[in-house]
């Protein structure tokens, strides 16, 4: 039977960029977006600026600067695997054979398709005729544009792990494959972070751009990991690309299905009524449900093993940051410009009601809320248990496991309150990191991998994950 495995239903959506007033900035010095900016720059991501000309052929290339992209990419995925295919299974890396296709509507029809419209919006490797396909009108440009080189090169990594796949004879349910695929495609970047690649670079925000892509990959909410082409949530998806990143192919080449059967994160929704609104709570009755469900959680939750009785903030302070002298003030801390922060002279959570969480609310969804919210209640747990590193760094990846402790308790069921998570709830909260921890430019290599690595601990680790 022809292998056709699809890159999944694409749905590029924009990068989050919540501008200069989201910064999240807290009155207590910790800041994801500031504690980036502490390190230093090791230069811009994507295409290097002198790489080989790839000698790659393919059907249809145009010769535009995104086609160099993707022959950068297959020449360099696949001089990876001519390294590491012999270290890892024991004989030698059969490079793609029947050749690379880029598509558009007016090229002939590509092998493994009926027609060109099947390639729209979408990238293909097929066992069949053993060749790469893509829609070289809309997903390349569009995925270079909005996410940069780097996350157009993962898509060839991505297809070019499904045949190494085939040259391994793998076989496993489709979302198992799917998130192979991911985690070979994160071996491979892990190269290019580590600067071993003649082609691309993992500098400036292009890695942190990447993930973002992933977001843009992951099944709608709501599908089913059994379902017939499953590929996981974006959640799912950036956890198995990152393993690949941290532990290189030894990792992905444990996958099965009872591992990643065993970890999909599957809600389903509550109810018609839920669906409908997309998993989102009403925004009016947001803020207090996280609230009292952060209550509930610290309530019986210790980061330590001290015997210390956990006091809730006191009251939140909503505000307007549009009105000169709304922000309240925190004993004698400048809290001018800030949009959420916690005080922790008299223990309250701020947060703009008018402008930030809003538009948050409108453009990411309910959870991206909640998330900002938890971000300053863990800062609070941490101020009252005395364990507040003494790194800026420390401090934001801390405060963000925490916050993905409660998540993840949140997953599993373990909040005793009427709150609870909804399909695409983490890759909402995903999506706020990252937007989060944007270093803008300023070439920061890392910050959004490693603060979506923060959560993804405290999600599936618990509490003790943090340090």
């Amino acid at each position: 039977m022809a292998v056709l495995v699809a890159l999944g239903l694409i749905v590029v959506i924009l990068v989050v960029r919540l501008g200069d007033r989201t910064d999240g900035r807290r009155a207590s010095g910790t800041s994801i977006t500031d504690v980036a900016n502490d390190r230093s720059a090791p230069g811009a991501g994507g295409l290097r600026a002198g790489a080989p000309v790839p000698e790659i052929s393919v059907h249809g290339d145009s010769a535009s600067p995104e086609d160099r992209v993707v022959k950068s990419a297959i020449a360099d995925v696949q001089a990876f695997w001519v390294e590491e295919f012999p270290q890892r299974f024991g004989r030698p890396y059969q490079p793609v054979s029947g050749g690379f296709y880029a598509v558009t509507p007016q090229s002939p029809v590509p092998p493994c398709a009926n027609s060109t419209r099947m390639v729209e919006g979408n990238a293909y490797y097929c066992s069949a005729a053993d060749v790469v396909v893509w829609d070289a009108r809309d997903l390349v440009p569009t995925m270079a544009r909005t996410y940069g080189d780097l996350s157009v090169a993962i898509v060839f990594a991505h297809e070019l792990g499904h045949a190494v796949q085939v040259r391994t004879g793998f076989q496993a349910a489709t979302v198992t494959m799917e998130q192979q695929a991911d985690c070979y495609a994160g071996a491979w970047v892990r190269r290019v972070r580590d600067g071993d690649s003649p082609y691309f670079q993992a500098g400036g925000d292009s890695l942190q751009e990447a993930l973002a892509g992933f977001l843009a990959l992951g099944d709608e909410p709501g599908v089913s990991g059994g379902s017939a082409n499953a590929h996981g949530s974006a959640f799912d998806r950036i956890t198995a690309f990152s393993e690949g990143v941290d532990q290189g192919t030894a990792r992905c080449a444990q996958y099965d299905d009872n591992l990643i059967g065993g970890r999909l994160v599957e809600l389903p929704f509550n109810s018609a009524a839920d669906a409908a609104s997309g998993g989102n709570m009403a925004y009016g009755d947001l803020v207090s449900a996280t609230s009292a469900s952060l209550d509930a959680y610290w309530s019986t939750t210790s980061p330590t093993s001290a015997r210390v009785s956990w006091h809730k903030p006191n009251r939140d302070r909503p505000f307007d940051a549009s009105k000169v002298g709304d922000t309240p003030r925190c004993d004698g801390t400048d809290t001018k410009g800030l949009t959420v922060f916690y005080c922790p002279a008299q223990r309250y959570i701020a947060y703009d009601n008018a402008g930030l969480f809003p538009n948050v609310y409108d453009k990411i969804g309910d959870f991206a809320v909640s998330m900002l919210y938890a971000e300053e209640y863990s800062v609070a747990v941490m101020q009252h248990y005395d364990i507040v590193p003494s790194s800026r760094k420390a401090q934001a990846l801390q405060s963000t496991c925490l916050t993905g402790s409660w998540a993840g308790a949140l997953l599993r069921g373990k909040v005793d309150v009427q709150f609870s998570l909804s399909p695409g709830d983490l890759d909402e909260a995903v999506t706020l990191l990252l937007a989060m921890s944007s270093t803008k430019g300023s070439g920061l290599e890392g910050s959004g991998f490693d603060v979506v690595a923060a959560f993804r601990s405290g999600v599936t680790d618990g509490v003790t994950a943090c340090g």
